[in-house]
């Protein structure tokens, strides 16, 4: 999934340099008055570097009602599935990275949303495809170099600054009241107990709303609050 964002245009960029074989899924939500400058982004990219691109057209009018992160995420997965069972491939590539997890970590905790994994998983399963995260120790600041370096364009989302937004809210406000150090070690002791707690939950053979609320409460960590 490329969005044409600095962090999508960096991982897919790393990919093309080590030869992955890749297929560029992109979706236009029409949400900005200026998302085309997105799409034209990404498929130029592909175009100059003869990938394959695919790209759905969404209709703002879809978004009036409800949270659009939601809904957004919601459409962008059925599209991934989409063209994956089009294409015969099953592990989508996303390019959250080390901010993307802070933030997640600072909504959960001030959501007291704290039983299941704190923070964005490195791999994680939705809709029945592997999504991998590589990006997840490397902070944006890092990408926006890569991009530099390489003369690689990448598009500014302006709304990634309204703070009507929760997490861009927690992005511009609340995460400088934390210790990003501090964070990092506490969600990463609770997810280490986490883990153990589900290797327990397994091997009991946990079944029924049990599993289905840890599913769900795991997969709302893992896939994260961005649109990517």
């Amino acid at each position: 999934g490329v969005s044409g964002g600095v962090d999508s245009m960096a991982l897919l960029d790393m990919l093309v340099k080590k030869a992955y074989n890749v297929i560029v899924v992109h979706y236009n939500y029409h949400f900005r008055e200026d998302s085309d400058l997105d799409e034209n982004l990404v498929r130029s990219y592909c175009q100059n570097h003869h990938l394959p691109f695919y790209v759905r057209q969404g209709d703002k009018k879809e978004y009036q009602k409800g949270n659009f992160e939601m809904l957004a995420r919601e459409k962008r997965y059925a599209f991934y599935k989409e063209i994956g069972d089009l294409n015969g491939i099953d592990t989508i590539i996303l390019g959250h990275h080390l901010n993307d997890h802070l933030e997640t970590i600072v909504m959960q905790l001030q959501r007291y949303n704290t039983k299941g994994y704190l923070g964005i998983k490195e791999q994680s399963y939705v809709k029945n495809m592997h999504v991998v995260r590589p990006l997840l120790k490397l902070k944006k600041q890092q990408l926006i170099d890569y991009c530099t370096k390489n003369h690689l364009e990448y598009h500014e989302d302006y709304t990634n600054y309204d703070t009507r937004y929760t997490r861009n809210h927690v992005r511009h406000i609340d995460l400088k009241k934390y210790n990003e150090q501090e964070l990092l070690e506490k969600a990463s002791k609770h997810n280490q107990q986490y883990k153990k707690q589900q290797a327990k939950l397994q091997h009991r053979g946990i079944t029924g709303q049990g599993r289905e609320k840890l599913q769900l409460q795991n997969r709302q960590a893992a896939e994260g609050d961005t649109a990517r």
